[in-house]
């Protein structure tokens, strides 16, 4: 009981520091200021050509892709037709014509469309950055710089979870309930409205999805659409002017040079600002650089192909105080210590600083 000469111990103002193997904390620091003064330059690393590569199946991929097709012996054309134009009716009876009807109206031509859909919105409603068709023009990819430097991304799961899960995964390779109902069952509702006029129920969704994972092709024809579109969507992955517009289904990781882009992300729930090692990502261009870019380029985005295993994580900071009220956009505001990588001073000193500076909100 209290009482004047043995009062109850003060409550706790803040939570004890979480416990992350192979992470130090760092307490005491600033946690407000305006993050849109930092410095929005890469904060590089090591030999910029020492970097992990994308898989050498994909490497030979893009540069056929690049290279233009050709005739080697242009010859003139022969009778022979592809497709139901050339099949004929065993006879000119009623029911052998309606036959072929029905054939030539169950394979009809589709016009193909994007395979992943964003809804153009403001400055972003621009035909240069609206994807239209499958990607072939994987020839504005071959002069991107390609940089090993530290960047920022934003995430609204804990230091702990995105360990156990050993890093950040591409969305292309998600399966998560999460994901199927916020992203792949919407973008392929999409696609079969605009290329076919069919409107799926989500159990016809469901039994396609189950069976791509299972790898069962039988079934009705939402099915077989679905594995095409599967295909279409992974064709594309890589394809980096269509993950700048839309994120969905695409093979990258995308991390910011800007402190400040990163924030904002982490906005979204009680989140956190991660520092990655990203070696060899796919600096994106301005818009004066690359018309295709359009309004995106404020998010000084640095594309990493593929997954980006925990080991490449090396700091990270809260930006939201447990229990507290949503913020505004511009009250930038960290909260607790800034958990660092073990021997990230040590190896890497001239870029722990500009972080540190980085995740204090101090001048750079």
């Amino acid at each position: 009981m209290a009482s004047a000469h043995n009062p109850l111990p003060a409550r706790p103002t803040s939570q004890a520091p979480l416990h992350v193997p192979g992470f130090t904390p760092i307490s005491g620091l600033p946690e407000k200021s305006d993050l849109e003064t930092l410095s929005k330059a890469a904060i590089l690393f090591g030999d910029q050509k020492d970097f992990v590569d994308i898989p050498p199946k994909l490497v030979k991929l893009i540069e056929q892709c690049w290279k233009t097709a050709s005739v080697t012996n242009p010859r003139e054309r022969g009778p022979v037709q592809v497709g139901t134009a050339r099949v004929q009716p065993k006879s000119w009876k009623p029911e052998d014509i309606l036959a072929k009807k029905k054939m030539e109206e169950s394979n009809a031509y589709a016009k193909v469309v994007a395979p992943t859909f964003r809804k153009p919105m403001g400055l972003m409603a621009d035909e240069k950055v609206t994807p239209v068709g499958i990607a072939n023009d994987w020839r504005l990819m071959k002069p991107l710089e390609r940089l090993s430097a530290f960047t920022f991304r934003g995430d609204s799961r804990g230091p702990n979870e995105i360990a156990s899960a050993d890093g950040f995964f591409p969305p292309v390779t998600r399966t998560d309930e999460a994901y199927v109902d916020s992203v792949i069952f919407p973008q392929f509702e999409s696609y079969m409205e605009r290329r076919f006029q069919t409107k799926i129920t989500r159990a016809e969704f469901n039994t396609a999805f189950r069976q791509y994972s299972n790898s069962d092709r039988a079934g009705a024809p939402v099915v077989k659409a679905y594995f095409i579109w599967r295909a279409l969507v992974e064709h594309e992955a890589f394809h980096i002017p269509r993950m700048v517009v839309n994120e969905a289904l695409k093979g990258y990781i995308s991390t910011s040079r800007a402190m400040s882009v990163a924030y904002e992300f982490s906005l979204r729930k009680n989140g956190w600002v991660y520092l990655t090692r990203v070696r060899g990502g796919f600096l994106i261009p301005t818009a004066i650089e690359a018309d295709w870019v359009g309004n995106y380029e404020r998010e000084c985005e640095l594309a990493y192909p593929g997954h980006l295993p925990w080991v490449e994580i090396f700091a990270f900071r809260k930006t939201r105080p447990p229990g507290g009220g949503p913020k505004k956009r511009g009250d930038s505001k960290f909260h607790g210590p800034l958990y660092v990588r073990n021997g990230f001073r040590e190896t890497y000193p001239e870029a722990y600083q500009k972080v540190v500076q980085a995740f204090t909100c101090a001048e750079q």
